[in-house]
């Protein structure tokens, strides 16, 4: 009974994702380099915070901050997400570090920088 709660969860999470990417293909206002990119797990110089999301998922951290030039963020992925893996050692739960780490930098809304 668990295996399937489980299949069924997980089933959810991978169609929400790819629903959310559907979605976003099918839009208007993006341009065919930018849909090309999607459909390629790319990012562009330009992108907006959702097609990054479309081509990544969701960032492993995410940090952002507002200065008089603008709102500023920084967008980690990494292969094993310290908060979601983690493993036991003798003084307690530590988490993982991060292995194959990339960022993506923004300014106001969109990419500046990405580092892969």
């Amino acid at each position: 009974m668990l295996r399937v709660v489980v299949a069924v969860l997980l089933m959810a999470g991978v169609a929400g994702c790819s629903s959310f990417r559907k979605q976003y293909l099918q839009r208007a206002d993006i341009s065919e380099e930018e849909r090309d990119a999607v459909r390629r797990r790319k990012l562009l110089i330009g992108m907006p915070e959702e097609g990054v999301k479309a081509s990544w998922g969701k960032p492993c951290e995410a940090k952002t901050e507002t200065t008089a030039d603008g709102q500023k963020a920084r967008w980690m992925y990494c292969a094993k997400c310290p908060r979601r893996v983690r493993e036991f050692v003798t003084e307690g739960i530590q988490p993982v570090q991060c292995k194959g780490e990339k960022l993506v930098t923004f300014r106001d809304g969109k990419v500046t920088e990405i580092r892969e």
